[in-house]
This record gives structure tokens, sequence and C-alpha cells, in this order.
């Protein structure tokens, strides 16, 4: 399934100083290809940082090497410039990621410790009622503090997964229940990319069921 990657892509110098825009043409695994209005900046074998954007991944950063530029006509509106790609670095989660609402996923999560940060034997069983990749609105009966933290079993996401997540905000909802917005903390770059993907594919099959 193709990532969907945004038109406009900004190149930095490998310390973060803005050099330039251009628009996404395409990316493999090996190079990514770029169309810019004017290059008076960069030189052949230079080093930068590519960032992409992605409405589903985020920002997506990459440390390139500046190919063999070809020559610019008059004529032409923009020039063709190809990146090869020497390190893919960690995405970047948005301050709004995209979420979907899941089909009442049932959970039970392990509340971890203030002081040791570690499990202590006591669970809270919940829904998930929506996710995104930097968190989930977790419904249940049950009491929790702002800031509490817990762990929660993502199964369907990927086996095994179990992130760490953060209590933010609550609200009521009905029949007594209470839904607490909950951000995920320290995700592995593994369970971010893993999250982007079920997210991306929930959004899709959401999108046909409602063609249909």
């Amino acid at each position: 399934m193709a990532i969907p990657i945004n038109e406009t892509a900004k190149i930095y110098t490998t310390d973060g100083l803005y050099l330039l825009s251009g628009r996404f043409i395409s990316k493999d695994d090996e190079n990514i290809h770029l169309a810019v209005r004017q290059n008076e900046i960069l030189k052949e074998g230079m080093t930068v940082k590519v960032v992409l954007t992605s409405d589903v991944f985020g920002l997506l950063p990459f440390r390139c090497s500046v190919m063999p530029i070809p020559k610019r006509f008059a004529t032409q509106q923009y020039i063709g410039i190809d990146l090869k790609i020497n390190e893919t670095l960690p995405s970047v989660q948005r301050r709004k990621d995209i979420k979907v609402r899941l089909e009442r996923m049932r959970a039970e999560i392990a509340l971890l410790d203030i002081a040791t940060g570690k499990p202590y034997g006591k669970t809270c069983e919940g829904i998930i009622e929506d996710i995104s990749a930097s968190g989930l609105l977790f419904i249940t009966k049950e009491e929790l503090v702002e800031n509490q933290q817990f762990l929660v079993p993502l199964p369907a996401v990927a086996p095994q997964m179990m992130p760490r997540a953060k209590v933010i905000r609550s609200q009521k909802e009905e029949e007594g229940y209470i839904g607490y917005g909950c951000c995920f903390m320290d995700l592995r770059t593994g369970e971010e990319e893993a999250l982007r993907q079920y997210v991306f594919k929930a959004q899709v099959m959401q999108r046909r069921s409602r063609e249909e």
C-alpha cells in the first residue's frame, strides 16, 4: 500500500538551516526526486536533510546527497533534482495526528506506579473509542487521575505491542462512563510506524465502506 506524500518538500542543511522548497515527484528505496524553481544553493555531492510530509505519517526526514544536477534551460519552469538517500531519520509526529474511530475495541490497561513507573498489579478494563499515531480515547467507569501512566495492549496494531501512554484530559460520557484522552509516550520507531500503518489502513477501509 503506497504511503500518501504531500506535494511540498523542504530542504535543509544537516544543521537544520532552511535552504529551499520543492515539489515532490517520486521516491524509492534509494532516491528522492524533486522539482525546484531555482537552484543557486544546491551543489553536486552536498549533504542535506530532505523533509517530506504526509497527512498520515507526519514529517518524514531523510539525510541525502545531491546527485548530478542537470542544466536548466530558460524555458523550464522547474528543474529536476535527484537526491540519494543516505539515512532515513525518525519521523516526527504532528500536533494533530489523524485519528480513526474503532468498533469499541476492548482493552485491559496496566496502571503504572507514579513513583517507579512500573506496573504494580492494578488493571483497568475499558474500551478504546478512537486511536491515532499519537494517542487514543479510552472509555471506562473507573476513575483515573491526570498524568496517570499505563501500558495498553494493542494486538490489532502489532503482535505483543504494549506501548506506554498517559492521561492528559477527561470528559464525562453516557451512563456513568468517563472518556480519557491519552497520549503515547516514548514510542519506538517500529511502534510508531505500525500505528501509522494501522490508522492509514483503517481510514481506507472506512472510506470504502461509506462508498459502498
